[in-house]
């Protein structure tokens, strides 16, 4: 019986029904036949606009036994930290491994001017790349540093229990631990000066899906839920005039926040705060990379970014900022849905007119501007 043709063929079938009961339910079932055609059509055509189109890497690095969690790059040598307890270095010209540090699992690196800076279950350790014995110094932790940022002469460490410990990099001396700043484990820091405020302010996210930020003083000025799964990633970008924050998280949703005015406002979880867009992606989110900011003839901004997924895939978006009659006009477009890893894709960083990428699948992507095909 077809809910599309078989108009007439379902009409004389129910005048020939002595059962009015009968009569009624077929008609029920026929619309219920009907709704769920249309749903399966729906559903076909959105998995034909979310299938994956593969991109081939300039180069795939396959040296880890287990996940690739963190990636820097320093002149020409790529660190990688992996959950294998190895940090390698790579050489990218050729790309061959040229020295393996085993250190443990490492959560996260981060570079700051010629020093290099990684995250472990008990400790950070500072190394200096331009020394001849590069290990500068250790800093003890009772607890996993998951999350690192340093601004100046200090060091901002997030750890799996929700502090945050901040370290004096001159002498190497704790200088305030902030208890309590997260529910679950702490993903991302910023640390930044704020002109407009005219201090230094800390963001920090996390398992609980809160964004918070705090003042010189380490007090929590300002806080606002962001996601209702854990925020895998934070990334400001300063445009002329607006100020944005991206938020991706295992809810599935990039979310774009304007913050231009939302520190300014009177109270805790006050202030002008807006998303400006969110976007389901249909898998979780762990990583963002800004590629490039231009400004286009009609002054509109243009910033294309990289998204990292948790079924392996990275999109390409161009998130598009012009400013309208009492506000700002955003616009999120998805350009590339790519296929580059077998499971979930943990880091994205910025690298010459690409990114290198780095996934749960032991393997380190690296791959060209994605061109329009």
């Amino acid at each position: 019986m077809a809910a599309d043709g078989g108009i007439g063929e379902l009409a004389a079938h129910l005048e020939r029904c002595p059962y009015e009961a009968l009569k009624g339910y077929i008609a029920e079932r026929d619309v219920e036949l009907a709704l769920l055609r249309e749903e399966v059509g729906r559903l076909q055509a959105m998995m034909a606009i979310n299938k994956p189109e593969n991109l081939m890497p300039s180069h795939c690095l396959s040296s880890h036994t287990a996940c690739v969690v963190s990636l820097a790059v320093f002149n020409n040598l790529l660190f990688s930290g992996s959950m294998d307890g190895t940090v390698k270095v790579w050489n990218t010209s050729p790309f061959t491994v040229v020295k393996e540090l085993s250190l443990g699992p490492t959560f996260q690196l981060k570079l700051n001017a010629n020093r290099l800076y990684s995250a472990h279950a008990d400790s950070v350790k500072v190394w200096n790349l331009t020394a001849p014995n590069p290990l500068a110094a250790t800093i003890s932790h009772d607890v996993g540093v998951k999350a690192l940022f340093i601004m100046d002469d200090l060091l901002f460490a997030g750890t799996g229990t929700g502090e945050v410990k901040v370290w004096n990099l001159t002498n190497m001396t704790p200088v305030h631990t902030i208890s309590g700043a997260h529910k679950g484990e702490i993903r991302e820091i910023i640390a930044e000066f704020n002109s407009t405020l005219r201090t230094p302010l800390l963001w920090t996210t996390g398992d609980d899906g809160y964004v918070r930020v705090w003042n010189s003083r380490f007090e929590c000025f300002k806080a606002f839920r962001a996601h209702v799964g854990p925020i895998r990633t934070m990334n400001i970008i300063h445009l002329d005039k607006i100020d944005l924050l991206l938020t991706g998280s295992d809810d599935t949703f990039l979310k774009v926040w304007d913050i231009t005015n939302f520190l300014s406002g009177p109270s805790t979880f006050g202030g002008s705060l807006v998303c400006l867009k969110q976007t389901c992606c249909f898998s979780g989110i762990s990583a963002v990379a800004v590629l490039s900011q231009a400004v286009t003839p009609g002054a509109k901004i243009v910033v294309d970014l990289v998204s990292g997924h948790g079924d392996g895939t990275i999109r390409w978006w161009s998130l598009e900022v012009s400013a309208v009659i009492g506000g700002i006009a955003v616009a999120l477009n998805r350009k590339r849905l790519l296929s580059l890893h077998e499971d979930r894709v943990r880091v994205i960083i910025p690298h010459g007119t690409g990114f290198i990428s780095g996934s749960y699948d032991k393997t380190i992507r690296i791959c060209p501007y994605p061109q329009q095909p």
